[in-house]
């Protein structure tokens, strides 16, 4: 029985490539994938800061503030020097941050809080405690106006 050679289909590579008809997805499902798991990663890394409790001032609450009182401006520069955090405030004599802390709530009884703006410039090998140590105790003392600068 002689069968015409074009009855058979061929069988090699380009035959079957031949056959595939539209673009080609992989690259296409790479990117794709790629890009989620971008999104996915950034998503966890600003997950937390939508918990980040912000200070901002309400305009309709009535401020103890006095009329043309200029406000305290405290620049506080924290150090490390021998294994514990110094503390300067406005370029006085340094000293620890447990003696600032304590100091802090006498020197506040004359002046109301929000009449003092504080500056916090921590050096970059004061462990990041200790300035939420002073934060904490500014928000403690109703000191709303706290701000970190480099």
């Amino acid at each position: 029985m002689n069968t015409p050679r074009h009855v058979y289909r061929r069988r090699n590579a380009q035959a079957l490539y031949a056959m595939h008809y539209g673009p080609n997805m992989t690259p296409m499902v790479d990117v794709v994938m790629v890009i989620l798991i971008f999104f996915m990663a950034s998503a966890v890394v600003m997950g937390p800061e939508w918990f980040v409790r912000t200070n901002l001032p309400k305009p309709d609450t009535a401020s103890t503030a006095r009329p043309g009182a200029q406000p305290l401006r405290l620049a506080v520069h924290m150090t490390r020097e021998n294994d514990a955090t110094q503390v300067r405030f406005n370029n006085d004599a340094p000293i620890t941050l447990d003696v600032a802390l304590a100091a802090l709530r006498p020197a506040m009884q004359d002046r109301p809080a929000d009449e003092v703006v504080m500056l916090i410039r921590p050096d970059a090998n004061v462990p990041y405690e200790d300035v939420v140590r002073l934060h904490a105790a500014c928000q403690e003392l109703g000191i709303s106006r706290v701000g970190l600068i480099q």
